[in-house]
């Protein structure tokens, strides 16, 4: 079974405890005025940053607990964020319609079909000169480890746990191939020590942004 990601969200008072994902913000002024879709959002961090700069911001997640603190943090601050609850999977973007698309630690909970499948459905909907964010696990998350000892004589780099839930860990050549199409702005792999949920625990991830220049 799937991690029930309203529930984990209903353990805590925030499940993902932090301001916007570092490259966004160090970045935000390249990203032209427009909407932005954050896909997988939770509760908001990177829309409602976003949202405070005059963006048109969409934000889409399954888990009902996250849509709806994301919802009040946005009244709270006046901000307007549209929201969907619902798979990301299922969500329809029109062609050439956004300034920015977000994928920030989501990507890595899919299967290789269904990551190729969202990846090209945000190049799609992207206009040009508008960008793609990806923040995934990298194959030096503790994690990808762990699985490869518990799984022994697994290929590749996606397994599958207990109940069918992926998990995909990528090389910062991967996210290269799978956006050689864009010009990279920015890639770097990284380490944190993540305080927000459970124990004190690392995580090591890749995050990259690009832009779209051509059709």
């Amino acid at each position: 079974m799937e991690t029930d990601w309203d529930a984990e969200y209903k353990k805590l008072e925030r499940l993902w405890n932090a301001p916007a994902d570092s490259a966004l913000g160090i970045y935000n002024e390249l990203i032209p005025k427009g909407k932005v879709l954050d896909l997988g959002g939770g509760e908001g961090r990177n829309a409602i940053f976003f949202a405070g700069k005059g963006y048109d911001v969409t934000l889409v997640d399954k888990a009902e607990t996250a849509v709806k603190r994301c919802e009040l943090t946005a009244k709270e601050k006046g901000l307007k964020i549209r929201t969907k609850q619902e798979d990301i999977l299922a969500t329809a973007i029109e062609p050439s319609q956004y300034s920015l698309i977000i994928f920030s630690n989501v990507l890595s909970f899919f299967n290789e079909a269904a990551i190729k499948r969202l990846i090209e459905k945000a190049k799609s909907g992207l206009k040009l000169g508008g960008l793609i964010y990806i923040q995934c696990f990298s194959t030096d998350d503790p994690s990808y480890m762990r699985y490869k000892e518990k799984q022994k004589g697994h290929k590749g780099r996606t397994f599958i746990l207990n109940g069918g839930e992926y998990r995909h860990y990528f090389t910062k050549a991967e996210v290269l191939q799978r956006l050689s199409d864009f010009k990279s702005i920015s890639i770097a792999e990284k380490s944190f020590l993540d305080i927000g949920h459970g124990k004190p625990h690392y995580h090591g991830v890749i995050e990259y942004l690009g832009v779209k220049e051509s059709e």
